[in-house]
């Protein structure tokens, strides 16, 4: 979708190199700097990171590898989890609990030690970038965090990742559906040729249907006092078209990526409430 009077994309950042820190997990380690790049400190870094997810650095619940089956049950029913770190020291990752390790250890020996119910765990940096780290995510259902200090400051998980990329899709979704309300309401509402005539009257974007323009184009044809009068609608135009213009702005925020949470909070109940508007 269009935006008239968006800004240029921003750039992709370009790849990093220098020796990275040797890692355990296979999971990549957090991008380095180095000659040029370390004028460039202050600018933001593009791209939601591991740390983004707010369970990546509110703590973890764990056990040490001497607990016994009875602290991890109960720790893992007062909490509600699945798995739980096991750790000797809050930078001593000894690997994890989880109840189908606990299920195998005890089906294969009805005696066996708590150590044997311990499997490998997998830790990331909280610096790492989200869409690198999701294949390791998807295969272990899980993975520790370590903060700046390297402590294990969180766990992620796949219910974790969905409820953030399921935050951030919510505003795309909505301005979808304000795109094509915009749309219906125009084309059902308005004449094409003069549409045309208003947005391109050079012709130099051959636009052809209505499904060619942009969010701006409706802002702009609605603005238009001789189209707003031909809809008929009881509502003040230029209180529309302020709201449409506001809107504008915030996609425009949204589409780069500046300040998404901010703008996405901001931006879901008045898109709602356009959308409904249109609606009726």
């Amino acid at each position: 979708m269009d935006f008239e009077d968006a800004d240029e994309e921003a750039a992709e950042p370009e790849a990093t190199t220098g020796q990275a820190e040797p890692r355990t997990t296979g999971a990549p380690g957090p991008a380095t700097t180095s000659g040029d790049e370390e004028e460039d400190k202050g600018e933001p870094i593009q791209g939601q990171t591991v740390g983004n997810l707010p369970s990546a650095l509110r703590g973890v619940v764990s056990v040490t590898s001497s607990a016994s089956f009875e602290e991890a049950f109960t720790k893992m029913q007062l909490n509600g989890y699945s798995q739980l770190p096991v750790l000797n020291g809050t930078r001593n990752l000894q690997g994890a609990i989880t109840w189908q390790s606990i299920a195998q250890a005890r089906y294969q020996d009805s005696q066996a030690p708590f150590s044997q119910a311990i499997v490998k765990a997998h830790d990331v940096s909280y610096a790492d970038h989200l869409i690198d780290v999701l294949p390791y995510l998807e295969q272990h259902g899980f993975l520790l965090v370590r903060d700046q200090t390297k402590q294990i400051a969180g766990i992620i998980t796949i219910a974790d990742v969905a409820a953030e990329y399921g935050a951030t899709a919510r505003p795309f979704l909505l301005i979808g559906d304000l795109d094509r309300q915009l749309r219906r309401v125009i084309s059902e509402g308005l004449d094409l040729q003069e549409v045309i005539t208003l947005r391109d009257p050079d012709k130099l974007r051959n636009i052809t249907p209505f499904g060619q323009m942009s969010y701006g184009d409706y802002q702009q044809v609605l603005s238009n006092q001789q189209q707003w009068d031909k809809l008929g609608w009881p509502l003040d135009r230029k209180a529309f078209v302020a709201r449409l213009d506001e809107l504008r702005k915030v996609l425009n925020e949204l589409m780069h990526f500046n300040d998404k949470d901010k703008a996405g909070d901001d931006a879901i109940p008045k898109l709602r409430n356009m959308i409904e508007l249109l609606h009726d």
